[in-house]
């Protein structure tokens, strides 16, 4: 699946900024701040420094952001979405929760996979920062979508309620229980002392069967401390639903060098092209890392029905006539191999699988570390969807 920006968003973003994303005015007023988040984003020492201050209260860095990292990141929510959804309705109303939500991009990234899939369920969403200029953005944003008619959001099926909270006061300030409380790029902003108890406070947020969201860069560093806070949460009661297929201690953090991210195909849109261009990034591809969790113990797997999955932790590489990967299932990460001359109608799906897809894998030769997929072992793919009201998946 390729991911590509949904043709309003291009509207709702003229209509929140004042120019157009494909225009001169929005390469040459933001570039330079683009470069300067960039460095804060992926620099050590810069990132402490963005724990203490909310750089979107500058003006220019906010327009900055919107131009170019909410136009990716907001499809970053696809795929733990489409998990998330797997097998069934979305609540309805969905009541949504988004933790350092900025300038709106958990709701624009929500509302585009829900037109995605033609789902409309009423949404109440509750966006909380310590960023007031953010807010008034977001509620910008709100506002648009209600407005402009070829949107997801029309009158009357979408509520918006934005709170200016310090995130540490958090969840003293909210008595409400939200299906998804979402946490996009927030936790690596929180000082590392403070995460795990801070985490451990969203619980009384959830309603019974809600889900707590965190999505990071997909950088070493941010990726490795999600997993540490995954397996801090998982050690504490709460259920890992996805991406991982076990509960055990993550075995990307048995050495300093590994880490885990998903990483999607997209269209990149020229104007984001030309931002790269001239600014020496590339983002040919959406990284991230996600972990989806809950504390009513269900899991993709029960919620899919399936056992043996394997989730690709890898690029797939070849090497001597072999196709090799690492995947992690129920047992941990491993090496998966496919001899060329093993190639078989039952396992040929093998071929085709990328970075975090999902597979059933059957069937297979098991040593200590590695699996064999022989001529007679079974591949398929699973892509997992959500139901719609009519049945269908």
């Amino acid at each position: 699946m390729t991911l590509e920006l949904p043709s309003w968003y291009y509207d709702i973003a003229k209509t929140v900024l004042g120019f157009r994303l494909d225009s001169r005015e929005a390469r040459l007023s933001t570039m330079e701040k683009i470069n300067q988040l960039r460095s804060m984003f992926f620099d050590e020492n810069a990132a402490l420094a963005r724990t203490c201050k909310p750089y979107l209260d500058d003006e220019a860095f906010l327009r900055a952001y919107f131009v170019y990292f909410t136009s990716a990141n907001l499809l970053k929510l696809h795929r733990p979405l489409q998990e998330w959804a797997a097998n069934a309705a979305p609540p309805n109303p969905l009541r949504i929760c988004d933790i350092g939500c900025g300038p709106g991009t958990g709701l624009l990234g929500t509302l585009s996979w829900l037109r995605s899939h033609g789902i409309s369920v009423p949404l109440d969403y509750t966006g909380v920062d310590r960023s007031g200029a953010a807010l008034r953005l977001a509620r910008k944003t709100a506002d648009a979508l209600i407005r402009i008619a070829d949107t997801p959001a029309g009158p009357g099926s979408m509520s918006c309620d934005f709170r200016y909270v310090d995130i540490h006061d958090l969840p003293d300030r909210l008595q409400d229980s939200f299906d998804l409380i979402l946490m996009m790029n927030t936790l690596n902003e929180l000082p590392l002392e403070k995460r795990h108890a801070f985490l451990d406070r969203m619980s009384p947020l959830l309603s019974p069967r809600g889900f707590l969201l965190l999505v990071e860069p997909a950088h070493r560093i941010a990726s490795r401390q999600l997993l540490e806070a995954r397996d801090r949460l998982a050690d504490a009661g709460w259920t890992v639903y996805s991406p991982c297929f076990f509960q055990n201690h993550c075995p990307a953090l048995d050495r300093e060098r590994d880490w885990c991210h998903a990483e999607d195909a997209w269209e990149r849109p020229a104007f984001l092209r030309l931002i790269d261009h001239h600014t020496g990034s590339v983002k040919l591809t959406l990284k991230y890392s996600y972990v989806l969790l809950n504390r009513h113990g269900e899991t993709l797997a029960s919620r899919l029905g399936l056992m043996n999955l394997e989730r690709v932790v890898s690029t797939p590489f070849h090497e001597k006539g072999r196709l090799r990967l690492f995947a992690c299932g129920t047992r941990g990460r491993r090496l998966m191999e496919l001899n060329r001359r093993d190639l078989s109608p039952s396992n040929k799906p093998f071929k085709k699988l990328r970075r975090y897809d999902i597979a059933v894998v059957e069937g297979t030769a098991e040593k200590i570390s590695l699996r064999k997929v022989l001529k007679d072992s079974r591949v398929e793919r699973i892509e997992p969807g959500p139901v719609h009201t009519d049945g269908e998946v």
